[in-house]
């Protein structure tokens, strides 16, 4: 089963009995041992542990996002590791007291998404909203068409216009 098919027994930005400041993940009620599926396809760029995420896993995305995977008993992915969306990268944990837990009240598996270094809502992640800001096709064949125009009329109107627009198109994919 997916991730998002499991219940979300914590929103992002949630205030609760755990979450005295706004909860910066969304927790999954994932069962112990469940087996972990990376959401996107990404680069392992992290594998360790800490008090408050307990054993956990940083995906880099192609596009620079990061999405943390945390509360986890056991990884399935090393450091540079390539994962496709699918694929098992853990073993959820969580259960306190249980080395790797972190600070958790019971299994479950806490997800948190970084983009511009600013923690974002991961629920686009998860739903295939958020992906890699690879260039549509459309736009290298708009700019070679524009650029092949002009070099033909060869006006400085004309290369005024495709510079424009060339400016345009690289603003808007940005």
């Amino acid at each position: 089963m997916a991730i998002i098919d499991y219940p979300i027994t914590s929103n992002y930005g949630d205030i609760d009995s755990m979450h005295k400041l706004p909860h910066k993940g969304m927790d999954f009620g994932l069962p112990l041992y469940t087996p972990v599926e990376a959401i996107q396809d990404a680069t392992v760029s992290y594998v360790g542990t800490n008090d408050i995420l307990g054993n956990h896993i940083k995906l880099k995305l192609y596009n620079g996002d990061t999405i943390i995977y945390g509360h986890l008993a056991q990884f399935k992915v090393n450091l540079n590791d390539k994962v496709h969306k699918g694929d098992i990268i853990a073993l959820s944990g969580g259960m306190p007291g249980m080395q790797g837990a972190g600070h958790s009240n019971g299994p479950h598996l806490h997800l948190t998404s970084i983009k511009d270094g600013i923690t974002v809502n991961p629920e686009p992640y998860l739903l295939g909203e958020q992906q890699s800001d690879s260039i549509p096709l459309i736009f290298p064949i708009m700019i070679i068409l524009i650029l092949f125009v002009c070099w033909k009329i060869k006006r400085i109107l004309f290369y005024g216009l495709g510079l424009f627009a060339l400016i345009g198109i690289v603003f808007l994919v940005s």
